[in-house]
C-alpha cells in the first residue's frame, strides 16, 4: 500500500521499474566516482551550470515511466559519463590549462571527456561497455552510421569511437 506522503513513483508491488532504475543507477554513480556523499539528481532539464561545475549539481535524465532498451542505454551512458568524469576530471587544472577560442575549448573538452571515458573503460569492463553502446545507440540515431570516415562525424564523436576502438 502506497503511503500517502510518498513520492516514489510504486506500483501495488512495491517501486517502479524506473524508480528501481535510478536507485540503482546513483549507487553506481556513487561507487563509480568514489563519492558516497553525492546527490544525483533526474531530470528532463540539461544541467544549466557549465560542464565543469559537474560536482555542484550532478543531473542525469530522467528515465521515462515505460522504460525501453534504448532508454536504459541511454541512461547508462550518461551514468558511467559522469561517473567517470566527477571520479578522474581535476576541475582546477582543467580551468588553468583551458585554451582561449571557442574552437579550441571545444576540443579540449571533448578531448578530456574522452580522457577519463578511457580511464574508466580501461579500469572497468562494464563501464566501456556502457558508454560504447550509449555512443552506437546515439550515432546510429543521428545518422552517423553512413560515414565513411572521423571527419564526416563531430569532433568528439571521433575521438570516442577511437578510443572504443581500442
Amino acid at each position: 500500500m502506497k503511503s500517502p506522503t510518498s513520492s516514489t513513483p510504486k506500483t501495488e508491488h512495491g517501486p517502479s521499474r524506473s524508480e528501481t532504475l535510478k536507485t540503482a543507477t546513483s549507487a553506481t554513480v556513487k561507487a563509480i566516482s568514489g563519492n558516497k556523499d553525492i546527490t544525483v539528481v533526474y531530470s528532463t532539464m540539461p544541467n544549466p551550470k557549465p560542464a565543469g561545475d559537474l560536482a555542484s549539481d550532478p543531473r542525469l535524465p530522467a528515465p521515462p515511466t515505460k522504460l525501453t532498451k534504448e532508454s536504459v542505454v541511454r541512461l547508462r551512458g550518461a551514468a558511467d559519463a559522469m561517473a567517470v568524469k566527477l571520479r578522474y576530471h581535476n576541475a582546477a587544472t582543467h580551468a588553468r590549462r583551458l585554451p582561449a577560442t571557442k574552437d579550441a575549448v571545444d576540443a579540449y573538452n571533448a578531448l578530456e571527456q574522452t580522457r577519463v571515458e578511457t580511464l574508466g573503460a580501461q579500469r572497468m569492463v562494464g563501464v566501456g561497455k556502457n558508454l560504447g553502446d550509449a555512443l552506437e545507440q546515439r550515432l546510429a540515431h543521428e545518422g552517423s552510421q553512413m560515414a565513411h570516415d572521423f571527419s564526416q562525424v563531430q569532433l568528439a564523436d571521433a575521438l570516442r569511437v577511437m578510443m572504443h576502438e581500442h
